[in-house]
């Protein structure tokens, strides 16, 4: 057999294969599929993000100590803001209440600022490779979720050592956290969409995220919203955090989250994935195009 006569062999024998790219198809593979090949690119998800937490404090004296320390350093600031206000009616509930919302939104606001950032820092990758590009926003949600541990673990100590209130509705607590990292999830991939199609979005986020830590009840109780105007609490209950975090500060007080928030938050954790599934997976082929 001849040299040419061989390579028409070897090209018979893979011409069965045929991959086609088409940057303006935007049809959505199965769910099931798609996620799958997520799935097992799980190592590289964990990889990426235990890379990015010891990046952060690698070069640092403390190094890991700096994932408590971070929320710690944030609580005294509002330790003492919150004793600067005490004539003014302040109370531990207050605080714990503050610090609990802040510690909270950070790990939505994390997801987002990094998440919807997440195609763009990775140009390279994108461009060099092929693989489900879901696994990028979706390994920063990872890491945000990592650090939530420690703060977490500083909180429940500051509760205790405030005497703050423990009441049943302590136990609704893991299922409200899974109901923020699914928002989280969506909310990345429709943001990690955006910022690749949108040039001016990767600045915009900032904002947004400022905007949306003033309408969500973080700094102040949900309670306040009361005397305010009907048209201002229809917008504010459109925001997809608004229900979560009454609910958690009706947990940090003591209490039992209302059905109906948590019935809206449990829609939002549903309804804001499929639509960043359904947005980021259509548009995924063409992102290569874009950066």
């Amino acid at each position: 057999m001849t040299e040419a006569s061989g390579a028409e062999a070897n090209l018979r024998e893979y011409s069965d294969v045929e991959y086609v790219f088409e940057p303006r198809d935007h049809s959505i593979p199965r769910f099931r599929d798609y996620m799958q090949t997520v799935w097992d690119r799980r190592a590289f998800m964990v990889a990426s993000a235990e890379a990015d937490l010891r990046g952060g404090t690698s070069g640092t004296v403390l190094g890991e100590f700096w994932r408590v320390l971070d929320p710690l350093f944030q609580a005294l600031i509002y330790w003492f803001l919150f004793n600067a206000i005490r004539g003014k009616g302040g109370n531990s509930g207050y605080f714990l209440m503050v610090v609990g919302g802040v510690f909270l939104f950070n790990y939505t606001m994390t997801s987002l600022n990094e998440g919807g950032r997440a195609i763009q820092r990775s140009k390279g990758l994108v461009l060099n490779s092929t693989f489900p590009l879901a696994t990028l926003p979706m390994s920063v949600v990872y890491r945000a979720t990592l650090d939530l541990g420690p703060t977490l673990a500083v909180y429940a100590v500051l509760h205790l050592l405030f005497g703050g209130a423990i009441g049943v509705g302590l136990t609704m607590l893991p299922f409200l956290l899974v109901l923020q990292l699914l928002i989280n999830v969506g909310l990345a991939l429709i943001f990690a969409t955006l910022t690749v199609y949108i040039p001016d979005m990767g600045k915009l986020l900032n904002y947004i995220l400022r905007v949306l830590m003033f309408v969500t009840p973080v700094i102040y109780p949900a309670s306040q919203l009361a005397a305010a105007p009907a048209s201002l609490r229809a917008v504010l209950v459109l925001n997809p955090l608004y229900s979560l975090f009454v609910s958690y500060q009706t947990i940090i007080l003591g209490g039992v989250p209302a059905a109906g928030q948590v019935v809206q938050s449990i829609f939002w954790a549903v309804i804001l994935p499929v639509i960043g599934y359904r947005l980021f997976v259509s548009r995924e082929r063409g992102f290569a195009l874009r950066l």
